[in-house]
């Protein structure tokens, strides 16, 4: 069915975010059943349970395809594509499940092969079957898979990418692309709709994580560092939150909410903002990825966590896809712009244009 027209800023009875509240799923509505904080830069675990610190090289016995890293970008924007919440979600739902489990075999649809992996089936099923996941992370967006012989298995979800856990005589999931079949009886499922979806395979998860600025949740990330990412950047303030080199994990829903939280116009040069606002910005963007992690990532759509179950976080958004709706803190309606070619949300009286950094010096 065509769901382009369908308006997704509705939600059931419009309630406040902080009360029960019906579930969206798949424009049917159910109550949710009533269902912590992330590793700083991506939480390792080995068979035995104990914590490892990240690697930072992984040696590989022989060497990758170097046309296998992905440089593909979306040309669709106006879509939520899993974030940092929703990915580390899955990384909790996937991990005691997978780590220590071989990978017994590997199936792809012939038609998304390339697409997804960059190469033929064959040099897929060289280089993974047999292979053990020693650890599963998460840096960013990404879900990286550690192997027995040294190599890093990255998962990028993108925009309608899904990766559950099934049992292998389960019905195929709807849009399923790829299958690894584990030595369990049970699968890791790859469903895709629009293929935009990765899988890569690297030497070392150094080539990924390298890429990624800090994540606002890492404990070791300080408010002058945050400070200092935004400092003397023209560019507007939501431009630079949803740069993955600046800062890794954040997206369009996170964003929105995290400068309603902190009241600053998202269009603001983020160089031009106060200490005062630069400090409510630190916080803010911490706690709305600690609060989508606990509501196990929103499922406006294409989500779903790594059992196929819809998260709640959608149904507690402040500004993001509510425009016309009531601002829950004031009652000035909602208002829907781009900044930087993203589809933006905020309201403008809790978030007002307000004088910068140099209007109060010229002042």
């Amino acid at each position: 069915a065509d769901t382009r027209n369908i308006d997704f800023d509705e939600r059931p009875g419009d309630v406040h975010s902080s009360q029960p509240t019906l579930q969206v799923c798949d424009h049917e509505f159910r109550v949710p059943g009533s269902e912590f904080r992330v590793g700083t830069r991506g939480v390792w675990t080995t068979p035995a349970g104990r914590r490892m610190s990240r690697p930072e090289t992984l040696c590989a016995s022989a060497p990758l395809r170097s046309d296998w890293i992905d440089n593909r970008q979306s040309t669709i924007d106006n879509r939520e594509v899993p974030e940092l919440p929703e990915v580390e979600t899955i990384r909790r739902d996937l991990e005691p499940l997978v780590v220590g489990r071989r990978i017994t075999g590997v199936e792809v649809d012939p038609a998304t092969i390339h697409l997804l992996a960059g190469a033929s089936i064959e040099q897929l099923r060289a280089n993974l079957v047999g292979r053990t996941v020693t650890a599963m992370g998460r840096r960013g967006k990404y879900i990286l898979l550690s192997l027995d012989d040294g190599h890093v298995f990255v998962v990028h979800l993108r925009m309608t990418g899904r990766l559950v856990w099934r049992e292998r005589s389960a019905p195929p999931e709807q849009y399923q692309r790829a299958v690894l079949e584990l030595d369990n009886g049970h699968d890791l499922r790859w469903a895709d709709l629009r293929k935009f979806g990765t899988w890569r395979l690297h030497e070392s998860a150094a080539e990924v994580i390298e890429k990624l600025g800090p994540e606002p949740i890492d404990e070791t990330l300080t408010e002058k560092q945050f400070r200092a990412i935004l400092a003397n950047r023209t560019a507007p303030v939501k431009a630079v939150l949803l740069d993955q080199r600046r800062f890794a994990g954040l997206g369009n829903i996170y964003v929105d909410e995290a400068l309603y939280e902190a009241r600053i116009r998202p269009d603001t040069p983020a160089g031009q903002l106060s200490p005062a606002a630069v400090k409510r910005l630190f916080h803010s963007s911490r706690a709305v990825l600690e609060r989508g992690i606990e509501n196990r990532g929103a499922s406006f759509k294409d989500y779903v966590d790594g059992q196929g179950n819809q998260g709640q976080q959608h149904m507690h958004v402040q500004v993001f896809r509510r425009t016309g709706k009531p601002c829950y803190a004031c009652g000035t309606e909602i208002r829907r712009t781009v900044v930087g070619g993203r589809s933006t949300h905020f309201c403008p009286k809790c978030q007002p244009k307000g004088r910068t950094r140099s209007a109060a010096r010229a002042g």
